[in-house]
């Protein structure tokens, strides 16, 4: 039986807390194609997107912002999922309602409509 773990993955604006399979393959189902880490200021979260989610002109889901300044970093397209940090070994822990507050204050949803695209603070 395979090993889960509870993921914090955004969905239309908002993070929702959700349990999946641990290892590559069910991240990279998620994100829909190879992952990248994104490079947030913190050890407390490990956050997962498409790798090439801007080139396959995926919608964007995300701005990422300096925290400090709030200067918009870049923006991130498609699926994300996010987990707790790494433990001493290496590997993934779950993520918390706390990871999601620690999310909020590096991004900030993009929400799609028909014909309007809004920032979701």
């Amino acid at each position: 039986m395979a090993q889960k773990i509870k993921a914090a993955l955004l969905e239309q604006g908002s993070w929702t807390l959700r349990e999946i399979e641990t290892g590559l393959k069910p991240l990279q189902d998620i994100v829909g194609g190879l992952i990248q880490v994104v490079p947030l200021d913190t050890d407390d979260v490990t956050l997962y997107c498409n790798e090439e989610g801007k080139l396959l002109d995926l919608p964007v889901t995300a701005v990422w912002i300096d925290p400090k300044t709030g200067r918009w970093l870049d923006r991130l397209a498609g699926n994300m999922v996010a987990l707790g940090p790494a433990d001493e070994e290496g590997d993934d822990t779950d993520a918390t309602e706390e990871t999601i507050a620690i999310l909020k204050r590096f991004l900030i949803p993009v929400v799609h409509m028909e014909k309007v695209t809004v920032f979701s603070v």
